[in-house]
C-alpha cells in the first residue's frame, strides 16, 4: 500500500495521469542498449562499459535491468602489480518525461548492489584479490535524439550514490598507498558520470 502511495505522490508531482499507465489498454514496447559511461573512481577519470534491457508501457514509463564494470581498472606497480575496479547491476526504471518530434527527455534511476573489486600480485608471485560489495542508487536524466524509427541516440548524466563500501586497510592497499592512494571508501565511489547510450527497440 505505501508503494502504491509513493508511486503516486511522485507521478503527481511529475504532473503524471494514473490512468496512462493504469488504463485498460496497455501499449507494450522494449529497448536494449549498450552503455558506455565515463566518471571518477578514487579521484581518478575512468571509463564503463555496460548494458541495459527492458520493457517500454504505453510509451512512457520503462521496468529493466542495467549493469557496467570498469573499462581500465585503476592500476599501480611499485613493486607489487595492483589494481582495482568497480562494477554494478540493478533493476532500471525510465520516465519519459517530455517529447519534443525528434527528441525527448527522459529520467532514469537504477537501484541495485555494486562490487569494488582489488587484485594485488607481488613481486615474488603471490596473488591475493578481494571484493567489497555495497548498494547502489543511481538517478539520472539524459536526452534521447530519434534517428531511425528504432533507433535512438542518447545522452545524459547521473549521480552514483553509494552504501556501505568500505574497503580495509590491510596489504592489499599497499601497492596503492606507495602511488599516494588513500583507503577506499563510499566516498571514493559516488560521483556524477557522463554516458551515452545507442538504443533499439519498439519506442
Amino acid at each position: 500500500m505505501s508503494v502504491i502511495l509513493m508511486l503516486s505522490v511522485v507521478m503527481n508531482m511529475l504532473g503524471v495521469e494514473p490512468g496512462a499507465f493504469f488504463s485498460e489498454k496497455i501499449e507494450k514496447g522494449w529497448v536494449g542498449a549498450p552503455v558506455i559511461k565515463t566518471g571518477e573512481l578514487a579521484d581518478h577519470p575512468r571509463l564503463f562499459l555496460g548494458a541495459q534491457a527492458g520493457w517500454i508501457l504505453n510509451h512512457k514509463l520503462t521496468l529493466g535491468g542495467k549493469g557496467y564494470f570498469t573499462l581500465n581498472p585503476l592500476l599501480s606497480g611499485n613493486p607489487d602489480e595492483f589494481s582495482a575496479g568497480f562494477a554494478c547491476l540493478g533493476i532500471q526504471t525510465e520516465y519519459l518525461l517530455s517529447s519534443y518530434r525528434n527528441f525527448s527527455v527522459t529520467l532514469e534511476n537504477m537501484i541495485g548492489a555494486g562490487n569494488f573489486y582489488t587484485s594485488l600480485t607481488h613481486e615474488a608471485g603471490q596473488h591475493e584479490s578481494t571484493a567489497d560489495l555495497c548498494f547502489i542508487l543511481e538517478p539520472g536524466i539524459k536526452m534521447n535524439l530519434n534517428l531511425f524509427q528504432n533507433l535512438q541516440l542518447s545522452a545524459g548524466v547521473d549521480y552514483r550514490f553509494i552504501n556501505g563500501m568500505n574497503h580495509p586497510e590491510n596489504s592489499k592497499n599497499d601497492g596503492f598507498q606507495q602511488q599516494n592512494f588513500k583507503n577506499f571508501t563510499d566516498a571514493d565511489i559516488e560521483g556524477w558520470s557522463f554516458q551515452l547510450e545507442i538504443r533499439l527497440g519498439k519506442f
